[in-house]
């Protein structure tokens, strides 16, 4: 991979994860938005949650 576009892409990751904190810090995620279900394989089963793509909240 070429230097520049791995800088690139850190700094985009980097700027990706400033807005993240910063919309935390403002309030609370409005989770009902960005709910998805989604599978997680553990224990020797799968299993499901519905999970907030935004804070990682789950019910």
């Amino acid at each position: 991979m070429d230097a520049n576009l791995l800088i690139e892409e850190l700094v985009e990751i980097k700027n990706k994860r400033e807005s993240l904190e910063n919309a935390r810090a403002t309030g609370p995620c409005n989770c009902e938005m960005h709910k998805e279900i989604k599978t997680r394989e553990f224990g020797g089963g799968i299993h499901y949650v519905y999970q907030c793509n935004q804070c990682g909240v789950d019910s």
